[in-house]
């Protein structure tokens, strides 16, 4: 009786790593949409626009210092934590690789400080974000994530979110202060990683760096998870952040204003798919029949908790938008309905792609796929941006969201 009580357990562990996970996500996303309405009246489209433009770059910047680690890393955790000294190894190597990547990340900022963008005039809100990037991506998330052990994470962000939320209602009282914002949120970065290192090493010791040449095959087990990563994220940053080039501010913040509401939203996939992949990776190797039953009850939930939103968020894209932005924000509605649609396309591409292929170590023919999904999706925004205008980033989202289906539907038929 012990034996299928703690078999039970372990099968129902994802439901319990899936709360802690929404708690997370809730300081991570819920509480930023909260406070959207307050920071948005507060600086005004042009001011939130070069803070959502800092930030778009923290994201490109984090991708390479995370470099698809929350999925490779994960799954290798997932399959070695119960090895202490191969999983310890593998940390070092892990953290060593990390710490060569920050030289990189600060070539990057340079450069981006030399270019010409909206963002020239306060090169100092690049600097702050920068070490928020460098503090989140030493941050062992994916440790505890692999050992489905996500209480840390939850309790270090819940507490640490609110104390920034309240920082941010006390601090941010003028247009020009979007540079508080930002140093409020690097802050919580760097509480967050303290508390989650040195928990971590709590668990397996200290850490001890690699030499360069030993860390030369470990690139090479990541780099598919990295470009898997990447794609994504490059499709709804990086061409969004060369956009903001060309349009003005004022354009660029009713853009990114819509988009800080569909990110939060879109967010809620985050916790379930990140509680569930350790436990398909775990099941896929002890017991595929139940590895297949998890993913087809994650299916069913995360498609139709995509839709329900999706369809809730269309219908009330105006009254959404001038509660969460402000009547400054007008025209921003439409865009918001643009990105609804995409929510219930994404959650199945989360699930057939992103969750089935990589527990079945498919990541080359996924890579495929976003590498082909991009490429129609930039050859749409080319096409339609002249008559489109901002609105092709949105629909572009979609181009990119079934593209993937259809080619991972190819893909397993082939």
């Amino acid at each position: 009786m012990r034996k299928n009580h703690k078999g039970s357990i372990k099968e129902f562990s994802h439901l319990r790593n899936s709360f802690y996970l929404y708690i997370s996500n809730f300081s991570d996303y819920f509480i930023s949409l909260l406070i959207l309405p307050f920071i948005a009246r507060k600086l005004g489209p042009e001011e939130l626009g070069l803070v959502a433009f800092s930030q778009l770059f923290s994201i490109l910047q984090l991708l390479f210092m995370n470099f698809g680690l929350e999925l490779t890393a994960t799954r290798k955790i997932a399959k070695i934590k119960n090895e202490k000294q191969a999983l310890k190894r593998f940390i070092n190597k892990t953290y060593s690789f990390k710490i060569l990547l920050i030289p990189f990340i600060l070539f990057m900022s340079s450069l981006l400080l030399f270019l010409p963008s909206p963002i020239s005039s306060k090169p100092h809100y690049i600097l702050i974000v920068l070490v928020g990037v460098v503090f989140q991506g030493l941050t062992p998330s994916w440790f505890f994530q692999g050992i489905e052990s996500l209480k840390h994470i939850a309790l270090s962000k819940i507490f640490f979110r609110f104390v920034a939320l309240i920082l941010i209602l006390l601090l941010v009282k003028l247009k020009n202060d979007g540079w508080i914002f930002l140093a409020i949120n690097s802050f919580t970065s760097i509480s967050i990683f303290i508390f989650l290192f040195l928990s971590m090493i709590k668990n397996i010791g200290m850490i001890k760096p690699y030499f360069f040449k030993d860390i030369i095959s470990f690139l090479n087990e990541l780099k598919s998870g990295f470009f898997i990563t990447l794609i994504p994220v490059f499709h709804q940053n990086l061409i969004a952040l060369l956009v903001g080039l060309y349009f003005e501010p004022i354009k660029l913040g009713l853009f990114l204003g819509a988009s800080k509401i569909y990110r939060s939203v879109n967010s809620l996939y985050g916790p379930a798919a990140d509680a569930v992949y350790p436990r398909l990776i775990f099941l896929n190797e002890t017991n595929k029949n139940k590895s297949k039953q998890l993913l087809r009850n994650y299916f069913y939930f995360i498609f139709s908790m995509g839709l329900v939103i999706g369809v809730m968020i269309f219908s009330f894209a105006e009254k959404i938008s001038l509660i969460l932005l402000g009547p400054e924000f007008q025209g921003s509605e439409s865009l918001l309905k643009i990105f609804a649609t995409v929510l219930p396309l994404t959650a199945i591409s989360n699930v057939i792609g992103r969750q089935r292929m990589l527990v079945e170590m498919k990541e080359k023919k996924l890579l495929n796929v976003l590498i082909l999904s991009l490429i129609f999706s930039i050859i749409f925004i080319f096409a339609t941006i002249s008559f489109l205008g901002l609105n092709t980033l949105a629909f572009s989202l979609i181009i990119f969201e079934i593209s993937s289906i259809l080619l991972i539907l190819f893909y397993r038929q082939s």
